[in-house]
């Protein structure tokens, strides 16, 4: 008998082939189908996967899905600002020390 076999179904978030996914054993994903059956069936929106060896613990529905927050004309301006600054003062920095470069080698 394998030592390592547990009874206790488990669920976990994993990194997969370089995305994120889904690793668990067989009872494992048996919660998770019965989970998302019933939060489907309209008996709550959020729900909590309860197992010992279960790491994803939280199912909620949303309709419709979640927008995100278009940026404010503030933030806007204050990205274009630093942008700008960086953009500015990176090749000023670089004729100022080529400048002195100058300076030094002439002297």
């Amino acid at each position: 008998m394998n030592q390592h076999t547990t009874t206790s179904p488990w669920l976990a978030h994993d990194e997969l082939e370089g995305e994120d996914g889904l690793v668990g054993d067989r009872a494992g994903f048996e919660l998770l189908r019965q989970s998302i059956d019933h939060l489907l069936a309209g008996n709550s929106d959020s729900l909590r996967i309860e197992g010992d060896g279960v790491i994803l613990t939280q199912l909620k529905l949303c309709e419709p899905p979640p927008t995100s927050k278009p940026a404010s004309l503030r933030e806007k301006l204050i990205t274009f600002a630093l942008v700008f600054t960086i953009l500015i003062a990176v090749p000023l920095l670089a004729l100022f020390g080529l400048y002195q470069l100058f300076q030094i080698f002439s002297s």
